[in-house]
């Protein structure tokens, strides 16, 4: 499969109120992705294989998950006849309550409870409510249906049962090292800080990331200042240099040339281009 990364700017989210409801239908793989907000993932039919931030675990019907701003992730079908539905809520941290909020900045890596049927069936039902709430032009309507989200969050979150999906200690190490890199991509941080500030050498470090994820320290680092930059482009009418240098790269002409290779054109032409596909 591509492994080429695919950059989200979820366009309904950002005009949803912060939340954003998508049912979708997976029939073949889907590449490598990330976003800068939180999943909530609602498996309503099928199954697959979902590979997350170097490690897989199977996912089918009756499974709730959360997925952070810092994960890593893809969907891996069988070449034919493999299907998955998921019902998805995406949303910024800032629209659920305060409380649920700084359990969620907690969290390094996805949480995947093990529900019962019934306690599946109450979080879909709430979700697919909150969904109706959300879409509606009554403001009494979409903040009952941020309460039912975040009443599902502090379902799960409040879970005796809810694991994180890595288990062993270097799987562990590789979800914390992510979640550092997501929040501060946009400082000077090298091998060799971000090294010293889990206590091991820079070649375990660089070791650890290939093998689980296959990419280095600097290509993983790119990935989240891309991220941003790709969101600002589109989002927003900021100077492309001040986006280069707000999203953590510290020489404009070393920027353009890695988002030419990313992605076969210029940061401008990305803007003119990409945007106005998105509005279509």
């Amino acid at each position: 499969m591509d492994k080429k990364l695919i950059y989200f700017v979820n366009n309904n989210l950002c005009t949803k109120y912060g939340i954003n409801f998508n049912y979708s239908t997976m029939t073949e793989s889907f590449n490598l992705h990330l976003h800068d907000f939180y999943e909530l993932e609602i498996v309503t039919r099928g199954g697959c294989v979902e590979c997350l931030n170097g490690d897989s675990f199977e996912i089918s019907e009756g499974d709730v998950y959360i997925l952070t701003p810092s994960d890593i992730h893809n969907f891996i079908l069988p070449e034919k006849g493999g299907h998955v539905e998921i019902f998805n809520v995406s949303f910024y941290k800032e629209y659920v309550a305060y409380h649920i909020r700084e359990c969620l900045e907690k969290i390094t890596t996805a949480l995947v409870p093990k529900i019962e049927p019934e306690q599946y069936q109450l979080i879909y039902q709430l979700a697919k409510r909150a969904k109706e709430g959300i879409l509606s032009e009554n403001a009494s309507n979409r903040a009952a249906a941020e309460h039912m989200l975040s009443c599902i969050l502090c379902m799960l979150l409040g879970m005796r049962n809810t694991v994180g999906i890595k288990t062993s200690n270097e799987k562990s190490r590789v979800s914390l090292i992510l979640d550092y890199i997501s929040k501060n991509y946009c400082n000077d941080i090298s091998l060799s800080d971000t090294a010293e500030k889990f206590r091991i050498s820079k070649c375990y470090l660089s070791t650890l990331l290939t093998a689980n994820l296959g990419k280095g320290f600097r290509e993983i680092l790119n990935i989240y200042r891309m991220r941003q930059v790709t969101n600002e482009l589109l989002l927003t009418e900021k100077s492309i240099t001040d986006i280069c240098y707000d999203a953590g790269y510290q020489n404009y002409v070393h920027f353009s040339r890695l988002f030419k290779q990313q992605f076969g054109m210029t940061p401008s032409q990305y803007r003119t281009q990409v945007n106005g596909i998105v509005k279509m």
